[in-house]
Protein backbone atom coordinates (compact mmCIF):
# COMPACT_ATOMS: atom_id res chain seq x y z
CA UNK A 1 0.00 0.00 0.00
CA UNK A 2 1.28 3.47 -0.93
CA UNK A 3 0.19 7.00 -0.05
CA UNK A 4 0.37 9.56 -2.85
CA UNK A 5 0.34 13.35 -2.96
CA UNK A 6 -0.58 15.01 -6.24
CA UNK A 7 1.83 17.66 -7.47
CA UNK A 8 0.96 20.08 -10.22
CA UNK A 9 4.04 20.69 -12.34
CA UNK A 10 4.15 24.25 -13.68
CA UNK A 11 6.95 25.63 -15.89
CA UNK A 12 9.65 27.63 -14.07
CA UNK A 13 8.36 31.01 -15.19
CA UNK A 14 5.21 30.48 -13.13
CA UNK A 15 6.90 29.25 -9.95
CA UNK A 16 6.00 32.47 -8.10
CA UNK A 17 2.35 31.64 -8.54
CA UNK A 18 0.52 31.06 -5.24
CA UNK A 19 -1.00 27.84 -6.58
CA UNK A 20 2.48 26.49 -7.34
CA UNK A 21 3.87 27.46 -3.92
CA UNK A 22 1.02 25.74 -2.06
CA UNK A 23 1.27 22.65 -4.22
CA UNK A 24 5.05 22.42 -4.08
CA UNK A 25 5.38 22.91 -0.34
CA UNK A 26 2.55 20.45 0.41
CA UNK A 27 4.42 17.88 -1.66
CA UNK A 28 7.59 18.68 0.30
CA UNK A 29 5.81 18.30 3.66
CA UNK A 30 4.20 15.01 2.62
CA UNK A 31 7.58 13.54 1.65
CA UNK A 32 8.66 13.78 5.29
CA UNK A 33 5.81 11.38 6.03
CA UNK A 34 6.86 8.96 3.30
CA UNK A 35 4.23 10.00 0.74
CA UNK A 36 5.05 9.65 -2.96
CA UNK A 37 4.62 12.37 -5.59
CA UNK A 38 1.85 11.84 -8.13
CA UNK A 39 2.87 14.30 -10.84
CA UNK A 40 0.54 15.78 -13.42
CA UNK A 41 0.85 18.61 -15.91
CA UNK A 42 -1.09 21.30 -17.73
CA UNK A 43 -2.97 19.25 -20.31
CA UNK A 44 -3.31 20.63 -23.81
CA UNK A 45 -5.74 18.10 -25.21
CA UNK A 46 -9.02 19.79 -26.05
CA UNK A 47 -8.89 18.33 -29.53
CA UNK A 48 -8.41 14.81 -28.20
CA UNK A 49 -11.28 12.38 -27.87
CA UNK A 50 -12.51 11.05 -24.53
CA UNK A 51 -10.75 7.77 -25.22
CA UNK A 52 -7.44 9.54 -25.95
CA UNK A 53 -7.77 11.60 -22.77
CA UNK A 54 -8.49 8.46 -20.74
CA UNK A 55 -5.43 6.74 -22.21
CA UNK A 56 -3.22 9.68 -21.25
CA UNK A 57 -4.57 9.71 -17.70
CA UNK A 58 -4.13 5.97 -17.25
CA UNK A 59 -0.42 6.40 -18.06
CA UNK A 60 -0.11 9.21 -15.48
CA UNK A 61 -1.70 7.05 -12.81
CA UNK A 62 -0.23 3.67 -13.69
CA UNK A 63 1.82 3.42 -10.46
CA UNK A 64 -1.26 3.83 -8.25
CA UNK A 65 -2.66 0.50 -7.08
CA UNK A 66 -5.89 -0.74 -5.50
CA UNK A 67 -6.05 0.09 -1.80
CA UNK A 68 -3.66 3.05 -2.05
CA UNK A 69 -4.48 6.41 -0.49
CA UNK A 70 -4.32 9.44 -2.80
CA UNK A 71 -4.30 13.06 -1.64
CA UNK A 72 -5.37 15.20 -4.58
CA UNK A 73 -4.69 18.93 -4.42
CA UNK A 74 -7.80 20.44 -5.91
CA UNK A 75 -8.85 21.99 -8.24
CA UNK A 76 -6.54 20.64 -10.91
CA UNK A 77 -6.47 23.96 -12.81
CA UNK A 78 -6.94 22.53 -16.29
CA UNK A 79 -8.54 24.36 -19.23
CA UNK A 80 -10.43 21.23 -20.26
CA UNK A 81 -13.29 20.55 -17.80
CA UNK A 82 -13.28 16.87 -18.77
CA UNK A 83 -9.81 16.42 -17.32
CA UNK A 84 -10.68 16.77 -13.63
CA UNK A 85 -13.70 14.48 -13.73
CA UNK A 86 -11.91 11.77 -15.70
CA UNK A 87 -8.81 12.06 -13.52
CA UNK A 88 -10.90 11.46 -10.39
CA UNK A 89 -13.01 8.68 -11.92
CA UNK A 90 -9.96 6.77 -13.15
CA UNK A 91 -8.59 6.83 -9.60
CA UNK A 92 -11.93 5.66 -8.22
CA UNK A 93 -11.94 2.82 -10.75
CA UNK A 94 -8.68 1.68 -9.16
CA UNK A 95 -10.56 1.42 -5.83
CA UNK A 96 -8.32 3.84 -3.95
CA UNK A 97 -9.14 6.09 -1.01
CA UNK A 98 -9.34 9.70 -2.16
CA UNK A 99 -8.75 12.90 -0.15
CA UNK A 100 -9.17 16.36 -1.67
CA UNK A 101 -7.04 19.23 -0.39
CA UNK A 102 -9.27 22.08 -1.56
CA UNK A 103 -7.18 25.19 -2.16
CA UNK A 104 -9.82 27.11 -4.04
CA UNK A 105 -13.35 27.15 -5.44
CA UNK A 106 -12.76 29.51 -8.40
CA UNK A 107 -16.47 30.15 -8.99
CA UNK A 108 -16.80 31.72 -5.52
CA UNK A 109 -14.71 34.66 -6.73
CA UNK A 110 -17.60 35.58 -9.02
CA UNK A 111 -20.60 34.22 -7.15
CA UNK A 112 -20.19 33.27 -3.50
CA UNK A 113 -23.58 31.50 -3.50
CA UNK A 114 -23.05 29.21 -6.48
CA UNK A 115 -23.93 25.62 -5.64
CA UNK A 116 -22.41 22.29 -6.64
CA UNK A 117 -25.28 21.81 -9.07
CA UNK A 118 -23.93 24.67 -11.21
CA UNK A 119 -20.19 24.37 -10.53
CA UNK A 120 -18.19 21.35 -11.72
CA UNK A 121 -15.42 21.90 -9.13
CA UNK A 122 -17.81 21.60 -6.18
CA UNK A 123 -19.73 18.83 -7.91
CA UNK A 124 -16.57 16.74 -8.45
CA UNK A 125 -15.84 16.78 -4.72
CA UNK A 126 -18.65 14.28 -4.13
CA UNK A 127 -16.32 11.52 -5.36
CA UNK A 128 -13.84 12.01 -2.50
CA UNK A 129 -13.86 10.08 0.76
CA UNK A 130 -12.69 13.06 2.82
CA UNK A 131 -12.06 16.77 2.25
CA UNK A 132 -9.42 19.12 3.68
CA UNK A 133 -10.14 22.86 3.51
CA UNK A 134 -8.13 25.85 4.70
CA UNK A 135 -10.49 27.41 7.24
CA UNK A 136 -13.90 27.23 8.92
CA UNK A 137 -15.50 29.67 6.45
CA UNK A 138 -14.63 27.34 3.58
CA UNK A 139 -16.01 24.39 5.53
CA UNK A 140 -19.30 26.12 6.35
CA UNK A 141 -19.75 27.25 2.77
CA UNK A 142 -18.88 23.82 1.44
CA UNK A 143 -21.53 22.19 3.63
CA UNK A 144 -24.14 24.80 2.69
CA UNK A 145 -23.55 25.02 -1.05
CA UNK A 146 -22.34 21.52 -1.83
CA UNK A 147 -24.63 19.60 0.52
CA UNK A 148 -21.77 17.60 2.00
CA UNK A 149 -23.32 17.26 5.44
CA UNK A 150 -22.44 13.55 5.54
CA UNK A 151 -18.84 13.97 4.34
CA UNK A 152 -15.99 14.43 6.80
CA UNK A 153 -14.26 17.80 6.32
CA UNK A 154 -11.00 18.62 8.12
CA UNK A 155 -9.84 22.21 8.60
CA UNK A 156 -6.20 23.18 8.12
CA UNK A 157 -6.46 26.37 10.18
CA UNK A 158 -3.22 28.01 9.06
CA UNK A 159 -1.47 27.46 5.76
CA UNK A 160 2.23 26.74 6.26
CA UNK A 161 5.08 28.62 4.64
CA UNK A 162 8.36 26.76 4.31
CA UNK A 163 11.11 29.37 4.25
CA UNK A 164 13.12 27.32 1.78
CA UNK A 165 10.44 28.51 -0.66
CA UNK A 166 11.48 32.17 -0.18
CA UNK A 167 13.16 32.31 -3.60
CA UNK A 168 9.71 31.79 -5.14
CA UNK A 169 7.97 34.59 -3.21
CA UNK A 170 5.72 36.71 -5.40
CA UNK A 171 6.22 40.45 -5.93
CA UNK A 172 3.54 41.21 -3.35
CA UNK A 173 6.33 41.03 -0.82
CA UNK A 174 6.74 44.74 -1.54
CA UNK A 175 3.83 45.16 0.89
CA UNK A 176 6.31 44.76 3.74
CA UNK A 177 7.17 48.15 5.19
CA UNK A 178 10.42 48.97 6.93
CA UNK A 179 11.79 52.18 8.41
CA UNK A 180 14.92 53.68 6.92
CA UNK A 181 17.70 54.73 9.24
CA UNK A 182 15.71 54.34 12.46
CA UNK A 183 15.76 51.70 15.18
CA UNK A 184 12.23 52.35 16.44
CA UNK A 185 9.76 49.52 15.83
CA UNK A 186 7.03 52.14 15.30
CA UNK A 187 6.35 52.69 11.64
CA UNK A 188 4.59 55.44 9.71
CA UNK A 189 3.58 55.06 6.07
CA UNK A 190 4.75 58.61 5.38
CA UNK A 191 8.36 57.70 6.24
CA UNK A 192 8.62 54.29 4.65
CA UNK A 193 10.08 52.86 1.52
CA UNK A 194 9.25 49.51 -0.02
CA UNK A 195 11.93 46.89 0.39
CA UNK A 196 12.10 43.43 -1.06
CA UNK A 197 12.29 40.43 1.26
CA UNK A 198 15.78 39.68 -0.03
CA UNK A 199 16.97 42.90 1.63
CA UNK A 200 16.20 41.75 5.13
CA UNK A 201 15.53 38.02 5.05
CA UNK A 202 18.86 37.24 6.75
CA UNK A 203 18.60 39.91 9.45
CA UNK A 204 18.25 38.76 13.04
CA UNK A 205 15.58 41.33 13.79
CA UNK A 206 13.15 43.26 11.67
CA UNK A 207 11.04 46.26 12.58
CA UNK A 208 7.96 46.71 10.47
CA UNK A 209 4.63 45.23 9.45
CA UNK A 210 3.34 43.08 6.62
CA UNK A 211 0.24 44.31 4.80
CA UNK A 212 -2.17 41.46 4.00
CA UNK A 213 -4.63 41.83 1.13
CA UNK A 214 -8.17 40.84 2.02
CA UNK A 215 -9.18 37.22 1.53
CA UNK A 216 -12.81 36.29 1.98
CA UNK A 217 -12.57 32.48 2.01
CA UNK A 218 -8.99 31.46 1.11
CA UNK A 219 -6.11 31.63 3.56
CA UNK A 220 -3.61 34.34 2.70
CA UNK A 221 -0.17 33.03 1.75
CA UNK A 222 1.19 36.51 2.50
CA UNK A 223 -0.07 36.20 6.08
CA UNK A 224 1.63 32.80 6.41
CA UNK A 225 4.85 34.30 5.10
CA UNK A 226 4.82 37.23 7.52
CA UNK A 227 4.06 35.02 10.51
CA UNK A 228 6.79 32.57 9.48
CA UNK A 229 9.24 35.49 9.35
CA UNK A 230 8.01 36.83 12.70
CA UNK A 231 6.54 40.01 11.22
CA UNK A 232 3.30 41.42 12.73
CA UNK A 233 0.63 41.57 9.99
CA UNK A 234 -1.82 44.34 9.13
CA UNK A 235 -5.09 42.56 8.37
CA UNK A 236 -8.54 43.75 7.31
CA UNK A 237 -11.24 43.07 9.90
CA UNK A 238 -13.18 41.39 7.06
CA UNK A 239 -10.39 38.91 6.37
CA UNK A 240 -11.25 35.25 6.88
CA UNK A 241 -8.31 34.99 9.33
CA UNK A 242 -9.04 38.22 11.23
CA UNK A 243 -10.26 36.39 14.37
CA UNK A 244 -7.02 34.42 14.53
CA UNK A 245 -5.01 37.65 14.52
CA UNK A 246 -7.26 39.35 17.07
CA UNK A 247 -7.69 36.44 19.50
CA UNK A 248 -3.98 35.64 19.60
CA UNK A 249 -2.76 39.28 19.51
CA UNK A 250 -0.55 38.71 16.47
CA UNK A 251 -1.02 42.03 14.68
CA UNK A 252 -3.31 44.92 13.82
CA UNK A 253 -6.82 44.82 12.37
CA UNK A 254 -8.13 47.74 10.32
CA UNK A 255 -11.53 48.66 8.94
CA UNK A 256 -10.20 51.00 6.26
CA UNK A 257 -6.66 51.01 4.94
CA UNK A 258 -6.53 54.81 5.24
CA UNK A 259 -6.68 54.52 9.04
CA UNK A 260 -3.54 52.38 9.29
CA UNK A 261 -1.02 55.23 9.87
CA UNK A 262 -2.97 56.44 12.91
CA UNK A 263 -3.42 52.91 14.26
CA UNK A 264 0.26 52.14 13.90
CA UNK A 265 1.36 55.35 15.59
CA UNK A 266 -0.57 54.33 18.72
CA UNK A 267 1.34 51.06 19.06
CA UNK A 268 4.00 51.26 21.76
CA UNK A 269 7.32 49.48 21.64
CA UNK A 270 6.05 47.06 24.30
CA UNK A 271 2.92 46.36 22.21
CA UNK A 272 5.05 45.65 19.17
CA UNK A 273 7.37 43.34 21.09
CA UNK A 274 4.35 41.47 22.47
CA UNK A 275 3.13 40.92 18.90
CA UNK A 276 6.53 39.47 18.04
CA UNK A 277 6.51 37.24 21.12
CA UNK A 278 3.02 35.91 20.35
CA UNK A 279 3.98 35.27 16.73
CA UNK A 280 7.11 33.31 17.64
CA UNK A 281 5.34 30.01 18.37
CA UNK A 282 3.39 30.20 15.10
CA UNK A 283 6.57 31.09 13.25
CA UNK A 284 8.33 27.92 14.35
CA UNK A 285 5.38 25.74 13.38
CA UNK A 286 4.71 27.35 9.99
CA UNK A 287 8.35 27.05 8.94
CA UNK A 288 8.35 23.26 9.38
CA UNK A 289 4.95 22.56 7.80
CA UNK A 290 3.31 21.63 11.10
CA UNK A 291 -0.30 22.42 10.18
CA UNK A 292 -0.35 20.47 6.94
CA UNK A 293 1.58 17.55 8.43
CA UNK A 294 -0.84 17.32 11.36
CA UNK A 295 -3.85 17.39 9.03
CA UNK A 296 -2.40 14.79 6.65
CA UNK A 297 -1.83 12.44 9.57
CA UNK A 298 -5.35 13.04 10.88
CA UNK A 299 -6.87 12.32 7.47
CA UNK A 300 -4.82 9.13 7.10
CA UNK A 301 -5.79 7.97 10.58
CA UNK A 302 -9.47 8.68 9.98
CA UNK A 303 -9.58 6.71 6.73
CA UNK A 304 -7.44 3.74 7.74
CA UNK A 305 -8.23 3.24 11.42
CA UNK A 306 -11.61 4.80 12.20
CA UNK A 307 -13.83 2.84 9.86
Amino acid sequence: MSIWMSKYYIPDYEEGNIKYIKSAQTSEISKKLGFKDLLYYSYDGRDKSDDELSSDLIKLQEQVQEGDLVFLQYPLFQDDDRYSLKYIKHLKDKKVLLVAIVWDIPAWSFNDQITAKDDFVQDNLKFFDLLIVENEIMKERMIKLSNYQDKEILVLGLTDFLLDQKDKIVAKSDNIYQLEGENSPIISFSTTKFQRIADFISQDSFTGYGLVENNFFNNSLDLSLYLALGIPPLVSSQNVQADLIKDNKLGLLYENIDELPNLIEKISEDDYNNYKKNISKYSQLLKIGFFMEKTLLEATNNLFFKK
